[in-house]
Order: C-alpha cells, then sequence, then structure tokens
C-alpha cells in the first residue's frame, strides 16, 4: 500500500478499507482468528483517522463496525483506549456533520463571522482533532472563553510556563462543562497534552508536581491507561 501510494495516483484510504475488508469481513481470512488480527490495529485506527479527516462518516461507521471483535479479543488497554475515542468522535461527527456543514459555506463568504468560526473551529478541534487549524478559527469565535484559549494556543511562545497555563486553562474549562460530553472529554485530552508536556519538560518543583497530579485525575476521568513517568508506574 505504502508503495502504490508513493507511485501511483490511488486512493490510499479506499484501498485500506477494501483490506480491511478482506481480513475482517463477512468471508474474511482472519475473522474467525481475531488473536493474529492484532497486527490489523495500526491500519484500522489510520484508516478510521483519515475517514473522520474526510468527513466519510458513513464508511467510518462500517471500519467501526469491522474493528469491534478485533478490539473486544486482541487489544490492550491502551489499544481500546485510542480505538474507544476515534469510535466516540465518528459518532459526534456524523451528528454534527449537518448542523457544520451551513457555517462552512458562511466561512467562505466571510471568513471572520464569528458565530461560523466558532461552530467550525469547534468542529474542527472536538472532532476531527485537528487543533492547528480548528484553534486559528476559534481565536475569532463569538465564545469569549474559547477565544482566549484558542489565542493562547496559537501563540508561538514555547516557555514550559505557557504550557502549564495551557493545561491549567484546558482544566478550568473542563471544569465548567462537565455536563456536555464531548466538551468535557475534549477539553480534558487538551489539558493531558500540554500537563505532559510540562511534566516532561520542567526539572521539578510546584508546577510539575501540580501537574502530574492533574495528569493522574484527567487519565481517571476519561478512563485512561496507567502512565509510565520517570520509569515508575503512575495510575
Amino acid at each position: 500500500l505504502q508503495e502504490m501510494d508513493e507511485r501511483f495516483f490511488v486512493n490510499r484510504t479506499q484501498l485500506e478499507v477494501s483490506l480491511l475488508n478482506g481480513f475482517l469481513g463477512k468471508k474474511g481470512s482472519l475473522r474467525t482468528q481475531l488473536e493474529r488480527a492484532n497486527v490489523l490495529i495500526p491500519t484500522l485506527e489510520r484508516t478510521l483517522g483519515r475517514l473522520i479527516d474526510n468527513d466519510n462518516y458513513r464508511e467510518a461507521e462500517s471500519v467501526v463496525d469491522l474493528g469491534k471483535p478485533v478490539y473486544r479479543r486482541a487489544a490492550n488497554d491502551e489499544d481500546n483506549y485510542r480505538w474507544s475515542v476515534l469510535v466516540k468522535r465518528v459518532e459526534e461527527g456524523k451528528r454534527l456533520l449537518p448542523h457544520v456543514a451551513k457555517y462552512i459555506d458562511t466561512l467562505a463568504e466571510d471568513p471572520d463571522d464569528p458565530a461560523a468560526n466558532y461552530a467550525v473551529g469547534w468542529y474542527m478541534c472536538m472532532v476531527k482533532d485537528n487543533w492547528m487549524q480548528g484553534a486559528k478559527l476559534l481565536a475569532k469565535s463569538d465564545d469569549e472563553q474559547l477565544r482566549m484559549l484558542a489565542q493562547l494556543e496559537i501563540q508561538g511562545d514555547a516557555s514550559m510556563d505557557r504550557h502549564v497555563r495551557l493545561g491549567d486553562a484546558w482544566w478550568d474549562y473542563a471544569e465548567r462543562h462537565k455536563k456536555e460530553k464531548l466538551l468535557f472529554e475534549g477539553a480534558l485530552q487538551r489539558s493531558r497534552k500540554w500537563y505532559l508536556s510540562a511534566s516532561e519538560g520542567l526539572a521539578g518543583g510546584l508546577d510539575r508536581i501540580r501537574a502530574n497530579n492533574r495528569l493522574d485525575n484527567i487519565d481517571r476521568l476519561i478512563g485512561k491507561v496507567p502512565r509510565i513517568v520517570d520509569g515508575q508506574t503512575i495510575r
């Protein structure tokens, strides 16, 4: 597949979907040998991620169905966690895309429209996990809290202090949105990214202790598997 992708004009994602069907479909060669099917886990995840990127939720649902027995039988905790995140993104993406589509058209006509920047930026970040583009849109949105967070996200400052501030800010945002599942977990995921970076980059002190404590709490809240920090398992 890699060589075909490099040499020819092919649809890599469609080829991978066909490959997964060949192995895991009704007549697939690994359909009854699921312990061996764990070799397909990277392909399942990569394919599902690309389908989400392309807003192809119908095909994504078929890949979810192919992957279910593999993850039940052959996946470890870390694999299952990553898969559950992707499945949630498929479910929410399918639900939200019709609503977001009209705002995409609005942005084409008026790139500074605050409501459209909010709707599309939120979708890009929370569903498609495309923070590079999504944060730029949210920075022009009509949601004051998200606008300030997004502006901090897109700053070029690489200091550990900024990483800690972003971890704190997303943690606080998640605390204020506990009843909105996708938003709550998305904010915690973003907080986790910045705390993890701070935890690894800070030499020590109170900020590193707080980052590690918050990471522990986030992992518990979102069902993440234990982390390894400095050679020690953190639960």
